[in-house]
């Protein structure tokens, strides 16, 4: 897996990291190699699908374990 810019800018696009909203969107691209057929759709599914089904109902809330004490 590759991450890359989604496309060329003419010009750097400068972020301040003390005040990071008041900047330009930048877009990332990620590429996975063409013989892999899983990654991105596992990806796709985990970052995208899964987000809006818990947030419409339709999923439960993951269930957030505490590690246990020793």
């Amino acid at each position: 897996m590759v991450l890359d810019t989604a496309f060329v800018l003419a010009d750097p696009v400068h972020v301040d990291l003390d005040d990071p909203q008041d900047t330009v969107a930048v877009q990332h691209a990620l590429f996975f190699p063409e013989e892999d057929e899983r990654t991105p759709v596992v990806f796709f599914l985990l970052t995208r699908v899964a987000p809006t089904l818990r947030h419409i109902g339709w999923l439960p809330k993951p269930v957030r374990r505490k590690p246990a004490r020793s």
